[in-house]
């Protein structure tokens, strides 16, 4: 995989949080950050999603469709955590 360096701006007290995990988890700063966007953009992907099985299926259901539409959900939210299904 590519990578690409960028600059932004962080509170110094979150960069001190972050220096101070990295070396916990003998890590980098990079590795962290690119880690912690990932499962960002994971959550909001299952967001996206739920949010996508509300809006075609909410309305209307019966037992079983209101049952199954609560399994995916939850398979959304343990995906959206990273969790294995």
């Amino acid at each position: 995989m590519n990578t690409t360096k960028v600059s932004f701006s962080i509170h110094n007290e979150l960069l001190r949080s972050l220096d101070a995990l990295a070396r916990q988890a003998g890590s980098s700063r990079s590795a962290l950050i690119e880690e912690a966007i990932r499962l960002h953009l994971q959550r909001m992907k299952a967001v996206e999603f739920r949010r996508q099985i509300a809006e075609a299926y909410g309305d209307g259901l019966d037992e079983d469709e209101r049952s199954q539409l609560a399994g995916m959900k939850r398979k959304a939210g343990k995906m959206a955590k990273g969790k294995k299904w």
